[in-house]
């Protein structure tokens, strides 16, 4: 597991219990992403928060339907399709899709807070 040989070989996972394990992960990604979603529309009033939790409720779902297609993949045994090195895109695509929605909580969010914040202490100046 260690060496890149390893990784980057064409042959598929054959493995039933590893194939049994990743299509359960999918599907509980899948699930576990439609609870989020659904308690994040009733839980948050505030907008940014309610487009945080879709943000971060996104995540499961699309890498639950991602590891379905793997298992799909590898299940058929397409060897390009199927090979190892997906598995590390996809560990990687989540970290930096986790990372862009802690950047967006962080950065974009507070500025804009900022922001309304700015404006409703400057419209109580204005009559209208």
């Amino acid at each position: 597991m260690l060496s890149l040989s390893w990784w980057f070989q064409l042959i598929p996972i054959v493995d039933s219990l590893t194939l049994r394990i990743l299509f359960i992960a999918g599907i509980v990604l899948l699930i576990l992403g439609g609870i989020m979603r659904i308690v994040s529309r009733k839980r948050f009033e505030d907008k940014f928060s309610r487009e945080i939790a879709f943000r971060i409720a996104s995540v499961p779902v699309v890498m639950g339907l991602l590891l379905v297609l793997y298992w799909f993949l590898a299940f058929e045994q397409i060897p390009l399709l199927s090979a190892r090195f997906w598995m590390v895109l996809w560990v990687v695509f989540t970290i930096f899709w986790a990372w862009r929605i802690f950047r967006y909580a962080k950065r974009t969010v507070s500025s804009e807070k900022a922001r309304i914040n700015q404006m409703a202490s400057q419209r109580k100046y204005f009559t209208e």
